[in-house]
């Protein structure tokens, strides 16, 4: 049986990241555009240092950009291996709402990677997963950087319409005879020389969140992902389906009922949240902020924990507005000790748990 409950928990962590892809798609019709280049460290063996990153990015702010975006946003990882570069039309909120996004994939990929190291993924599924970076010191989550470097690697495997990138080393064809290098390459020091080094560059050739959704169905090997233009090689990330509905159809035949677990459900238009069918809270008064929450972990499909979805407002501190929230989230249950709402411990999470001394049918 407990195999049964690994396989359930494999499947509700598909269907999150197929709740993720719908996500990804509304973020990107929304408004703007939204564009991500992935800078690597020219010397894999060596970590670039904050200062040496600075001065590239110093150099080519405005640089090998084809249309002038509304504005640019370079990021470092927290390793020093990579930087990104992201390039966008209209509000600048539309970074925002991607990098939280980005963060709950990167978190449900950690998760995966968690059933992977328990032997709970079936044999035909693939995760190779590149790392695990912590957050930076800019509040930016670790999971939103695991999720850029999984995009990029399926990206440089499988071409199609959506999901496509243009690999080369950064500026190299754009140099002309007698010009200074160090000018646009990143400044290498060994002693007394300095020499320059291209980084190699991966730049996606569209939406980043349109290719977001895209990755995610390649992933999941399901009939509306596009048909690779060419692949190189299998994906990193292949999770195919385990045919949940017919192993349990088959224990139900046999008489024993099948132990699938019971998510929570926020319905938006009866300002209701439900668990495993029974109502845990009937939203009478107007509460944005526990509703922005609930909004936010229903459309993520119920990850385990996203990060703080309430925007920042001057004059007031956010991690204690969150904690307050959180609170009153646990207030006024139909049913008590069913479903909790906790902190995560960094001031910038919210998780969920099914109290399991509470029967659900």
């Amino acid at each position: 049986m407990g195999g049964l409950i690994v396989t359930a928990t494999y499947e509700n962590l598909r269907r999150g990241l197929y709740n993720l892809a719908k996500t990804f798609e509304r973020l990107e019709r929304r408004r703007g555009s939204l564009h991500h280049q992935l800078f690597w460290a020219p010397d894999p063996s060596r970590l670039l240092p904050a200062d040496s990153w600075q001065r590239f990015i110093e150099k080519n702010q405005g640089r090998g950009i084809c249309q002038q975006p509304d504005w640019e946003e370079w990021l470092v990882f927290p390793d020093g291996m990579q930087c990104s570069r992201y390039l966008g039309r209209g509000d600048k909120s539309i970074l925002d709402d991607f990098i939280r996004a980005a963060a709950v994939g990167g978190q449900m990929l950690e998760t995966l990677q968690d059933i992977q190291s328990e032997g709970g993924m079936p044999s035909d599924a693939t995760l190779e997963f590149l790392s695990r970076h912590q957050s930076n010191g800019q509040g930016i989550p670790g999971t939103s950087y695991d999720w850029l470097a999984e995009l990029h690697s399926t990206a440089s495997r499988c071409y199609s319409s959506s999901l496509c990138e243009y690999s080369y080393n950064w500026m190299l064809p754009y140099e002309r005879p007698g010009a200074d290098p160090c000018d646009i390459a990143m400044e290498m020091s060994e002693g007394p020389l300095a020499y320059p080094l291209h980084p190699l560059t991966q730049t996606l050739l569209g939406d980043v969140r349109r290719a977001s959704a895209e990755v995610i169905k390649q992933w999941l090997d399901l009939e509306e992902a596009e048909d690779p233009f060419e692949q190189i090689g299998g994906l990193s990330v292949f999770l195919p389906s385990t045919d949940w509905q017919s192993e349990a159809e088959t224990m139900e035949e046999v008489g024993e009922k099948p132990m699938i677990p019971a998510m929570p459900h926020w319905d938006d238009s009866t300002r209701r949240l439900t668990f495993g069918g029974q109502l845990i809270k009937d939203f009478k008064q107007n509460s944005p902020n526990q509703v922005a929450i609930l909004r936010a972990f229903q459309e993520e499909g119920w990850p385990p924990k996203i990060y703080d979805p309430l925007p920042p407002i001057p004059g007031i501190v956010s991690t204690r507005r969150l904690s307050d929230t959180i609170l009153a989230l646990n207030k006024s249950h139909k049913i008590n000790d069913v479903l909790r709402f906790h902190g995560d411990g960094t001031g910038q999470g919210i998780t969920w748990a099914h109290c399991p001394s509470s029967l659900i049918s």
